[in-house]
């Protein structure tokens, strides 16, 4: 495996194993566990060492993951149980309406507590901040998937969250 597709591979397993924390905590206020904040730590080492990387390593990484990962087809449906908690998520994040600088991370929550992980708000702002300080290397990870400047435009132009 190259060193550019295994980068990109921790990337992706750090943040997956940071959001999957059991005891994630859901106030910025409240401090992290030793295992969360190693998981956290070890985000932000790897989206360093991406950083690093050119725009050419970023591309080839992301064309050799295109070609190795293979997505089934089949979509498992949810329970009536899993859609009405899904909508009062949905209502309860959105509750005091949304503006530019949160709809996106507003989105993410609803999403996140649709699919099951817990703390979703604090790892949204946390992960949400590490993408923003890294964007342009984000950008060019996307850019090389085949996104448009026109769809990368608001990710550019995005404010801190």
């Amino acid at each position: 495996m190259s060193t550019s597709r295994r980068t990109a591979t921790k990337v992706l397993c750090a943040g997956f194993a940071l959001a999957m924390m059991p005891q994630t905590k859901v106030f910025a206020s409240e401090s992290l566990t030793p295992e969360e904040e190693r998981a956290y730590r070890e985000l932000q080492r790897q989206f360093e060492h991406l950083d690093q990387m050119s725009d050419r390593e970023i591309s080839v990484a992301v064309h050799e993951l295109q070609q190795t990962v293979h997505v089934r087809r089949a979509v498992p449906l949810p329970g009536p149980f899993a859609i009405l908690s899904c909508a009062g998520s949905a209502w309860w994040i959105f509750r005091d309406g949304t503006d530019e600088h949160r709809v996106m991370s507003q989105i993410t929550d609803v999403i996140m507590s649709c699919i099951g992980i817990p703390g979703g708000a604090f790892i949204t702002l946390k992960v949400s901040r590490l993408i923003w300080d890294h964007r342009q290397k984000v950008i060019a990870i996307l850019s090389a998937m085949g996104l448009t400047a026109a769809q990368l435009a608001p990710l550019q132009k995005a404010p801190r969250p």
